[in-house]
């Protein structure tokens, strides 16, 4: 890592942060709009349109993307298609399929953004049961097993076909020990030619910790399979379960995913409730002291919509069961629709989705409507169903907390609006809108000073304008690992946020149907602060840098 940040990256962040404000079609939009027009066929773009669930989910998401292929729209006889390579083997099999089974299947052309954009809409479905049926178990993790689990993980390489001194359970808890040392979200067994990789996902970054033999595989992954409640004999499609790990006097709950690959079936054990105490706290979030009234302000009133964006794994989730516990008390009733239940929270009533069996959000918040709570979670905002009673909630007397996908705080309004929402009614159920995402931590061990030259200096004054104060010697930090960060330099995520509070000004705009850029402008005008300055002041406190702020903007 270069001693000193140089102009041009400080250029790319400012760069970065004037293209929140551009609305306009991207070049590579175009190229694809003509390359369509070249091949006689229709153009879309995804990342403008609002996508319905059950035509998504019409095609599987490991076909769709093998395939690069997206089904948006699903009428009785009537199908709509994109693609990105129209040379894509696997796209064509999707569409001569889809073909045989609808009267009129139309394929129209996209681009790659638009691609990833939905591809990431995919619903993550898992199996929870009411009732722990005998298959499943619980795994028990002692503080000795996870502070020997590197020494004893380090050593499978070595094993080949002698695993008789290792048992089934051991390797399953050794390697959920070492996730849990490590902190990860994320535990990822994927099969190679000849081994098996484990990585894990600390604070959103991948990691390679070591390779194995893959005569220990068979019935590793037969044991998560079975711990999880998957079918043992079920190996060419997906599955989704659950189980629990009791450890340290607390239990975390453990999502757990397969998924068929050209090496055999790989494993994905998402790790749910570690450091949940601090991370549902909402003073722990990262929202700085002024945006933090401001939100305990709208949490205080007793109606209204309070809409949180951001790519996944963002932390919009965590971010609402934190408004959720600072809410709660014993006086007021609290229901959250979910899917799926991240964190089980005592005092709240949580329903899980289950589309299959025809529970959806819609349907699912009328029958909460008929509960009468005070305040409504709704996971996310996926069309025009869910917004109309959601926003009918917020004008009823409840406070409705949810998510949607949009690129910044004004798109949330623009969001609603394709979906069907009128104006007027936004204006008048709006109180707050987020926009978040996560940046890395510095490891407080082992970060060092580093004074930052006049030039970053200069352009941080430009990108941050008079929102808050930067000083002419400013001493920035940077990442230098240790044993305690694993000699990462980072260790933990706080969020960066932009905050949007509706005052008068902007509910006029909101029913007005001014442009996102123009309410955009009034709430800069306002105090309100850009993701880019709320992480800049995160840098100048020493909290990351900017190499990470770059990173995830």
């Amino acid at each position: 890592m270069p001693k000193n940040i140089n102009d041009q990256q400080i250029k790319d962040i400012s760069e970065l942060f004037k293209t929140v404000e551009e609305k306009s079609i991207t070049f590579e939009e175009e190229r694809i709009k003509d390359l369509a027009k070249d091949s006689r066929m229709p153009y879309i773009n995804l990342q403008r349109l609002t996508v319905e669930y059950d035509a998504l989910t019409l095609i599987p998401k490991h076909k769709a993307q093998a395939g690069q292929t997206i089904c948006f729209y699903q009428g009785k006889e009537a199908l709509r298609v994109a693609i990105t390579d129209l040379h894509n083997i696997e796209g064509e099999k999707i569409i001569a399929n889809l073909k045989k089974k609808f009267k009129e299947c139309i394929v129209y052309l996209m681009s790659e953004a638009s691609f990833e954009h939905r591809i990431s809409l995919y619903p993550l479905t898992v199996t929870f049961k009411t009732k722990r049926s005998k298959s499943q178990e619980e795994i028990k993790i002692s503080k000795n097993l996870i502070e020997k689990s590197e020494a004893k993980i380090k050593t499978w390489p070595n094993l080949g076909h002698d695993i008789i001194n290792e048992s089934t359970e051991d390797i399953t808890a050794t390697l959920i020990a070492h996730a849990i040392k490590n902190r990860a979200s994320d535990l990822h067994l994927e099969p190679k030619k000849n081994d098996i990789v484990l990585r894990l996902r600390v604070d959103g970054i991948m990691r390679d910790i070591v390779s194995f033999s893959a005569s220990i595989y068979p019935r590793t992954l037969s044991r998560f399979k079975l711990i999880g409640g998957l079918k043992l004999n079920v190996t060419k499609t997906p599955q989704d379960g659950r189980f629990t790990v009791h450890y340290n006097h607390t239990e975390m709950d453990v999502r757990i995913s397969s998924l068929p690959t050209n090496y055999g079936e790989a494993v994905t054990l998402r790790l749910l409730g570690l450091e949940r105490d601090y991370l549902l706290n909402i003073k722990n979030l990262g929202i700085r002291e002024k945006e933090l009234k401001i939100v305990k302000d709208n949490l205080a009133k007793p109606s209204g919509m309070i809409l949180l964006t951001g790519a996944t794994g963002s932390g919009k989730t965590t971010a609402l069961y934190a408004f959720l516990s600072y809410k709660k008390t014993s006086q007021i009733k609290i229901m959250t629709l979910e899917d799926p239940i991240e964190y089980r929270l005592s005092g709240i009533s949580q329903i899980q989705i289950n589309e299959q069996r025809g529970l959806t959000f819609g349907k699912g918040l009328r029958g909460v409507l008929r509960q009468d709570p005070d305040v409504i979670m709704v996971g996310e905002i996926r069309d025009p169903e869910t917004a109309e009673i959601t926003i009918r909630a917020a004008t009823t007397g409840h406070i409705v907390l949810s998510t949607l996908h949009a690129g910044s705080t004004p798109e949330i309004i623009t969001q609603l609006e394709n979906m069907g929402a009128d104006p007027q009614n936004l204006a008048d159920v709006l109180n707050l809108l987020i926009n978040q995402k996560l940046v890395r931590l510095l490891c407080l061990k082992c970060r060092e000073p580093e004074k930052a030259s006049p030039e970053i200096i200069e352009k941080m004054k430009k990108i941050v304008e008079n929102a808050f104060p930067i000083p002419d010697d400013l001493t920035l930090y940077k990442p230098k690992g240790c044993p305690e960060c694993q000699n990462l330099g980072y260790k933990g995520r706080i969020g960066i946020f932009e905050i949007m509070n509706i005052s008068k000004q902007i509910r006029v705009l909101i029913a007005q149907r001014n442009t996102p850029k123009q309410i955009w402008s009034q709430a800069l005008s306002e105090g309100m602060l850009t993701l880019i300055q709320d992480g800049l002041s995160k840098v100048i406190a020493g909290k990351t840098t900017l190499e990470e702020l770059k990173r995830v903007t």
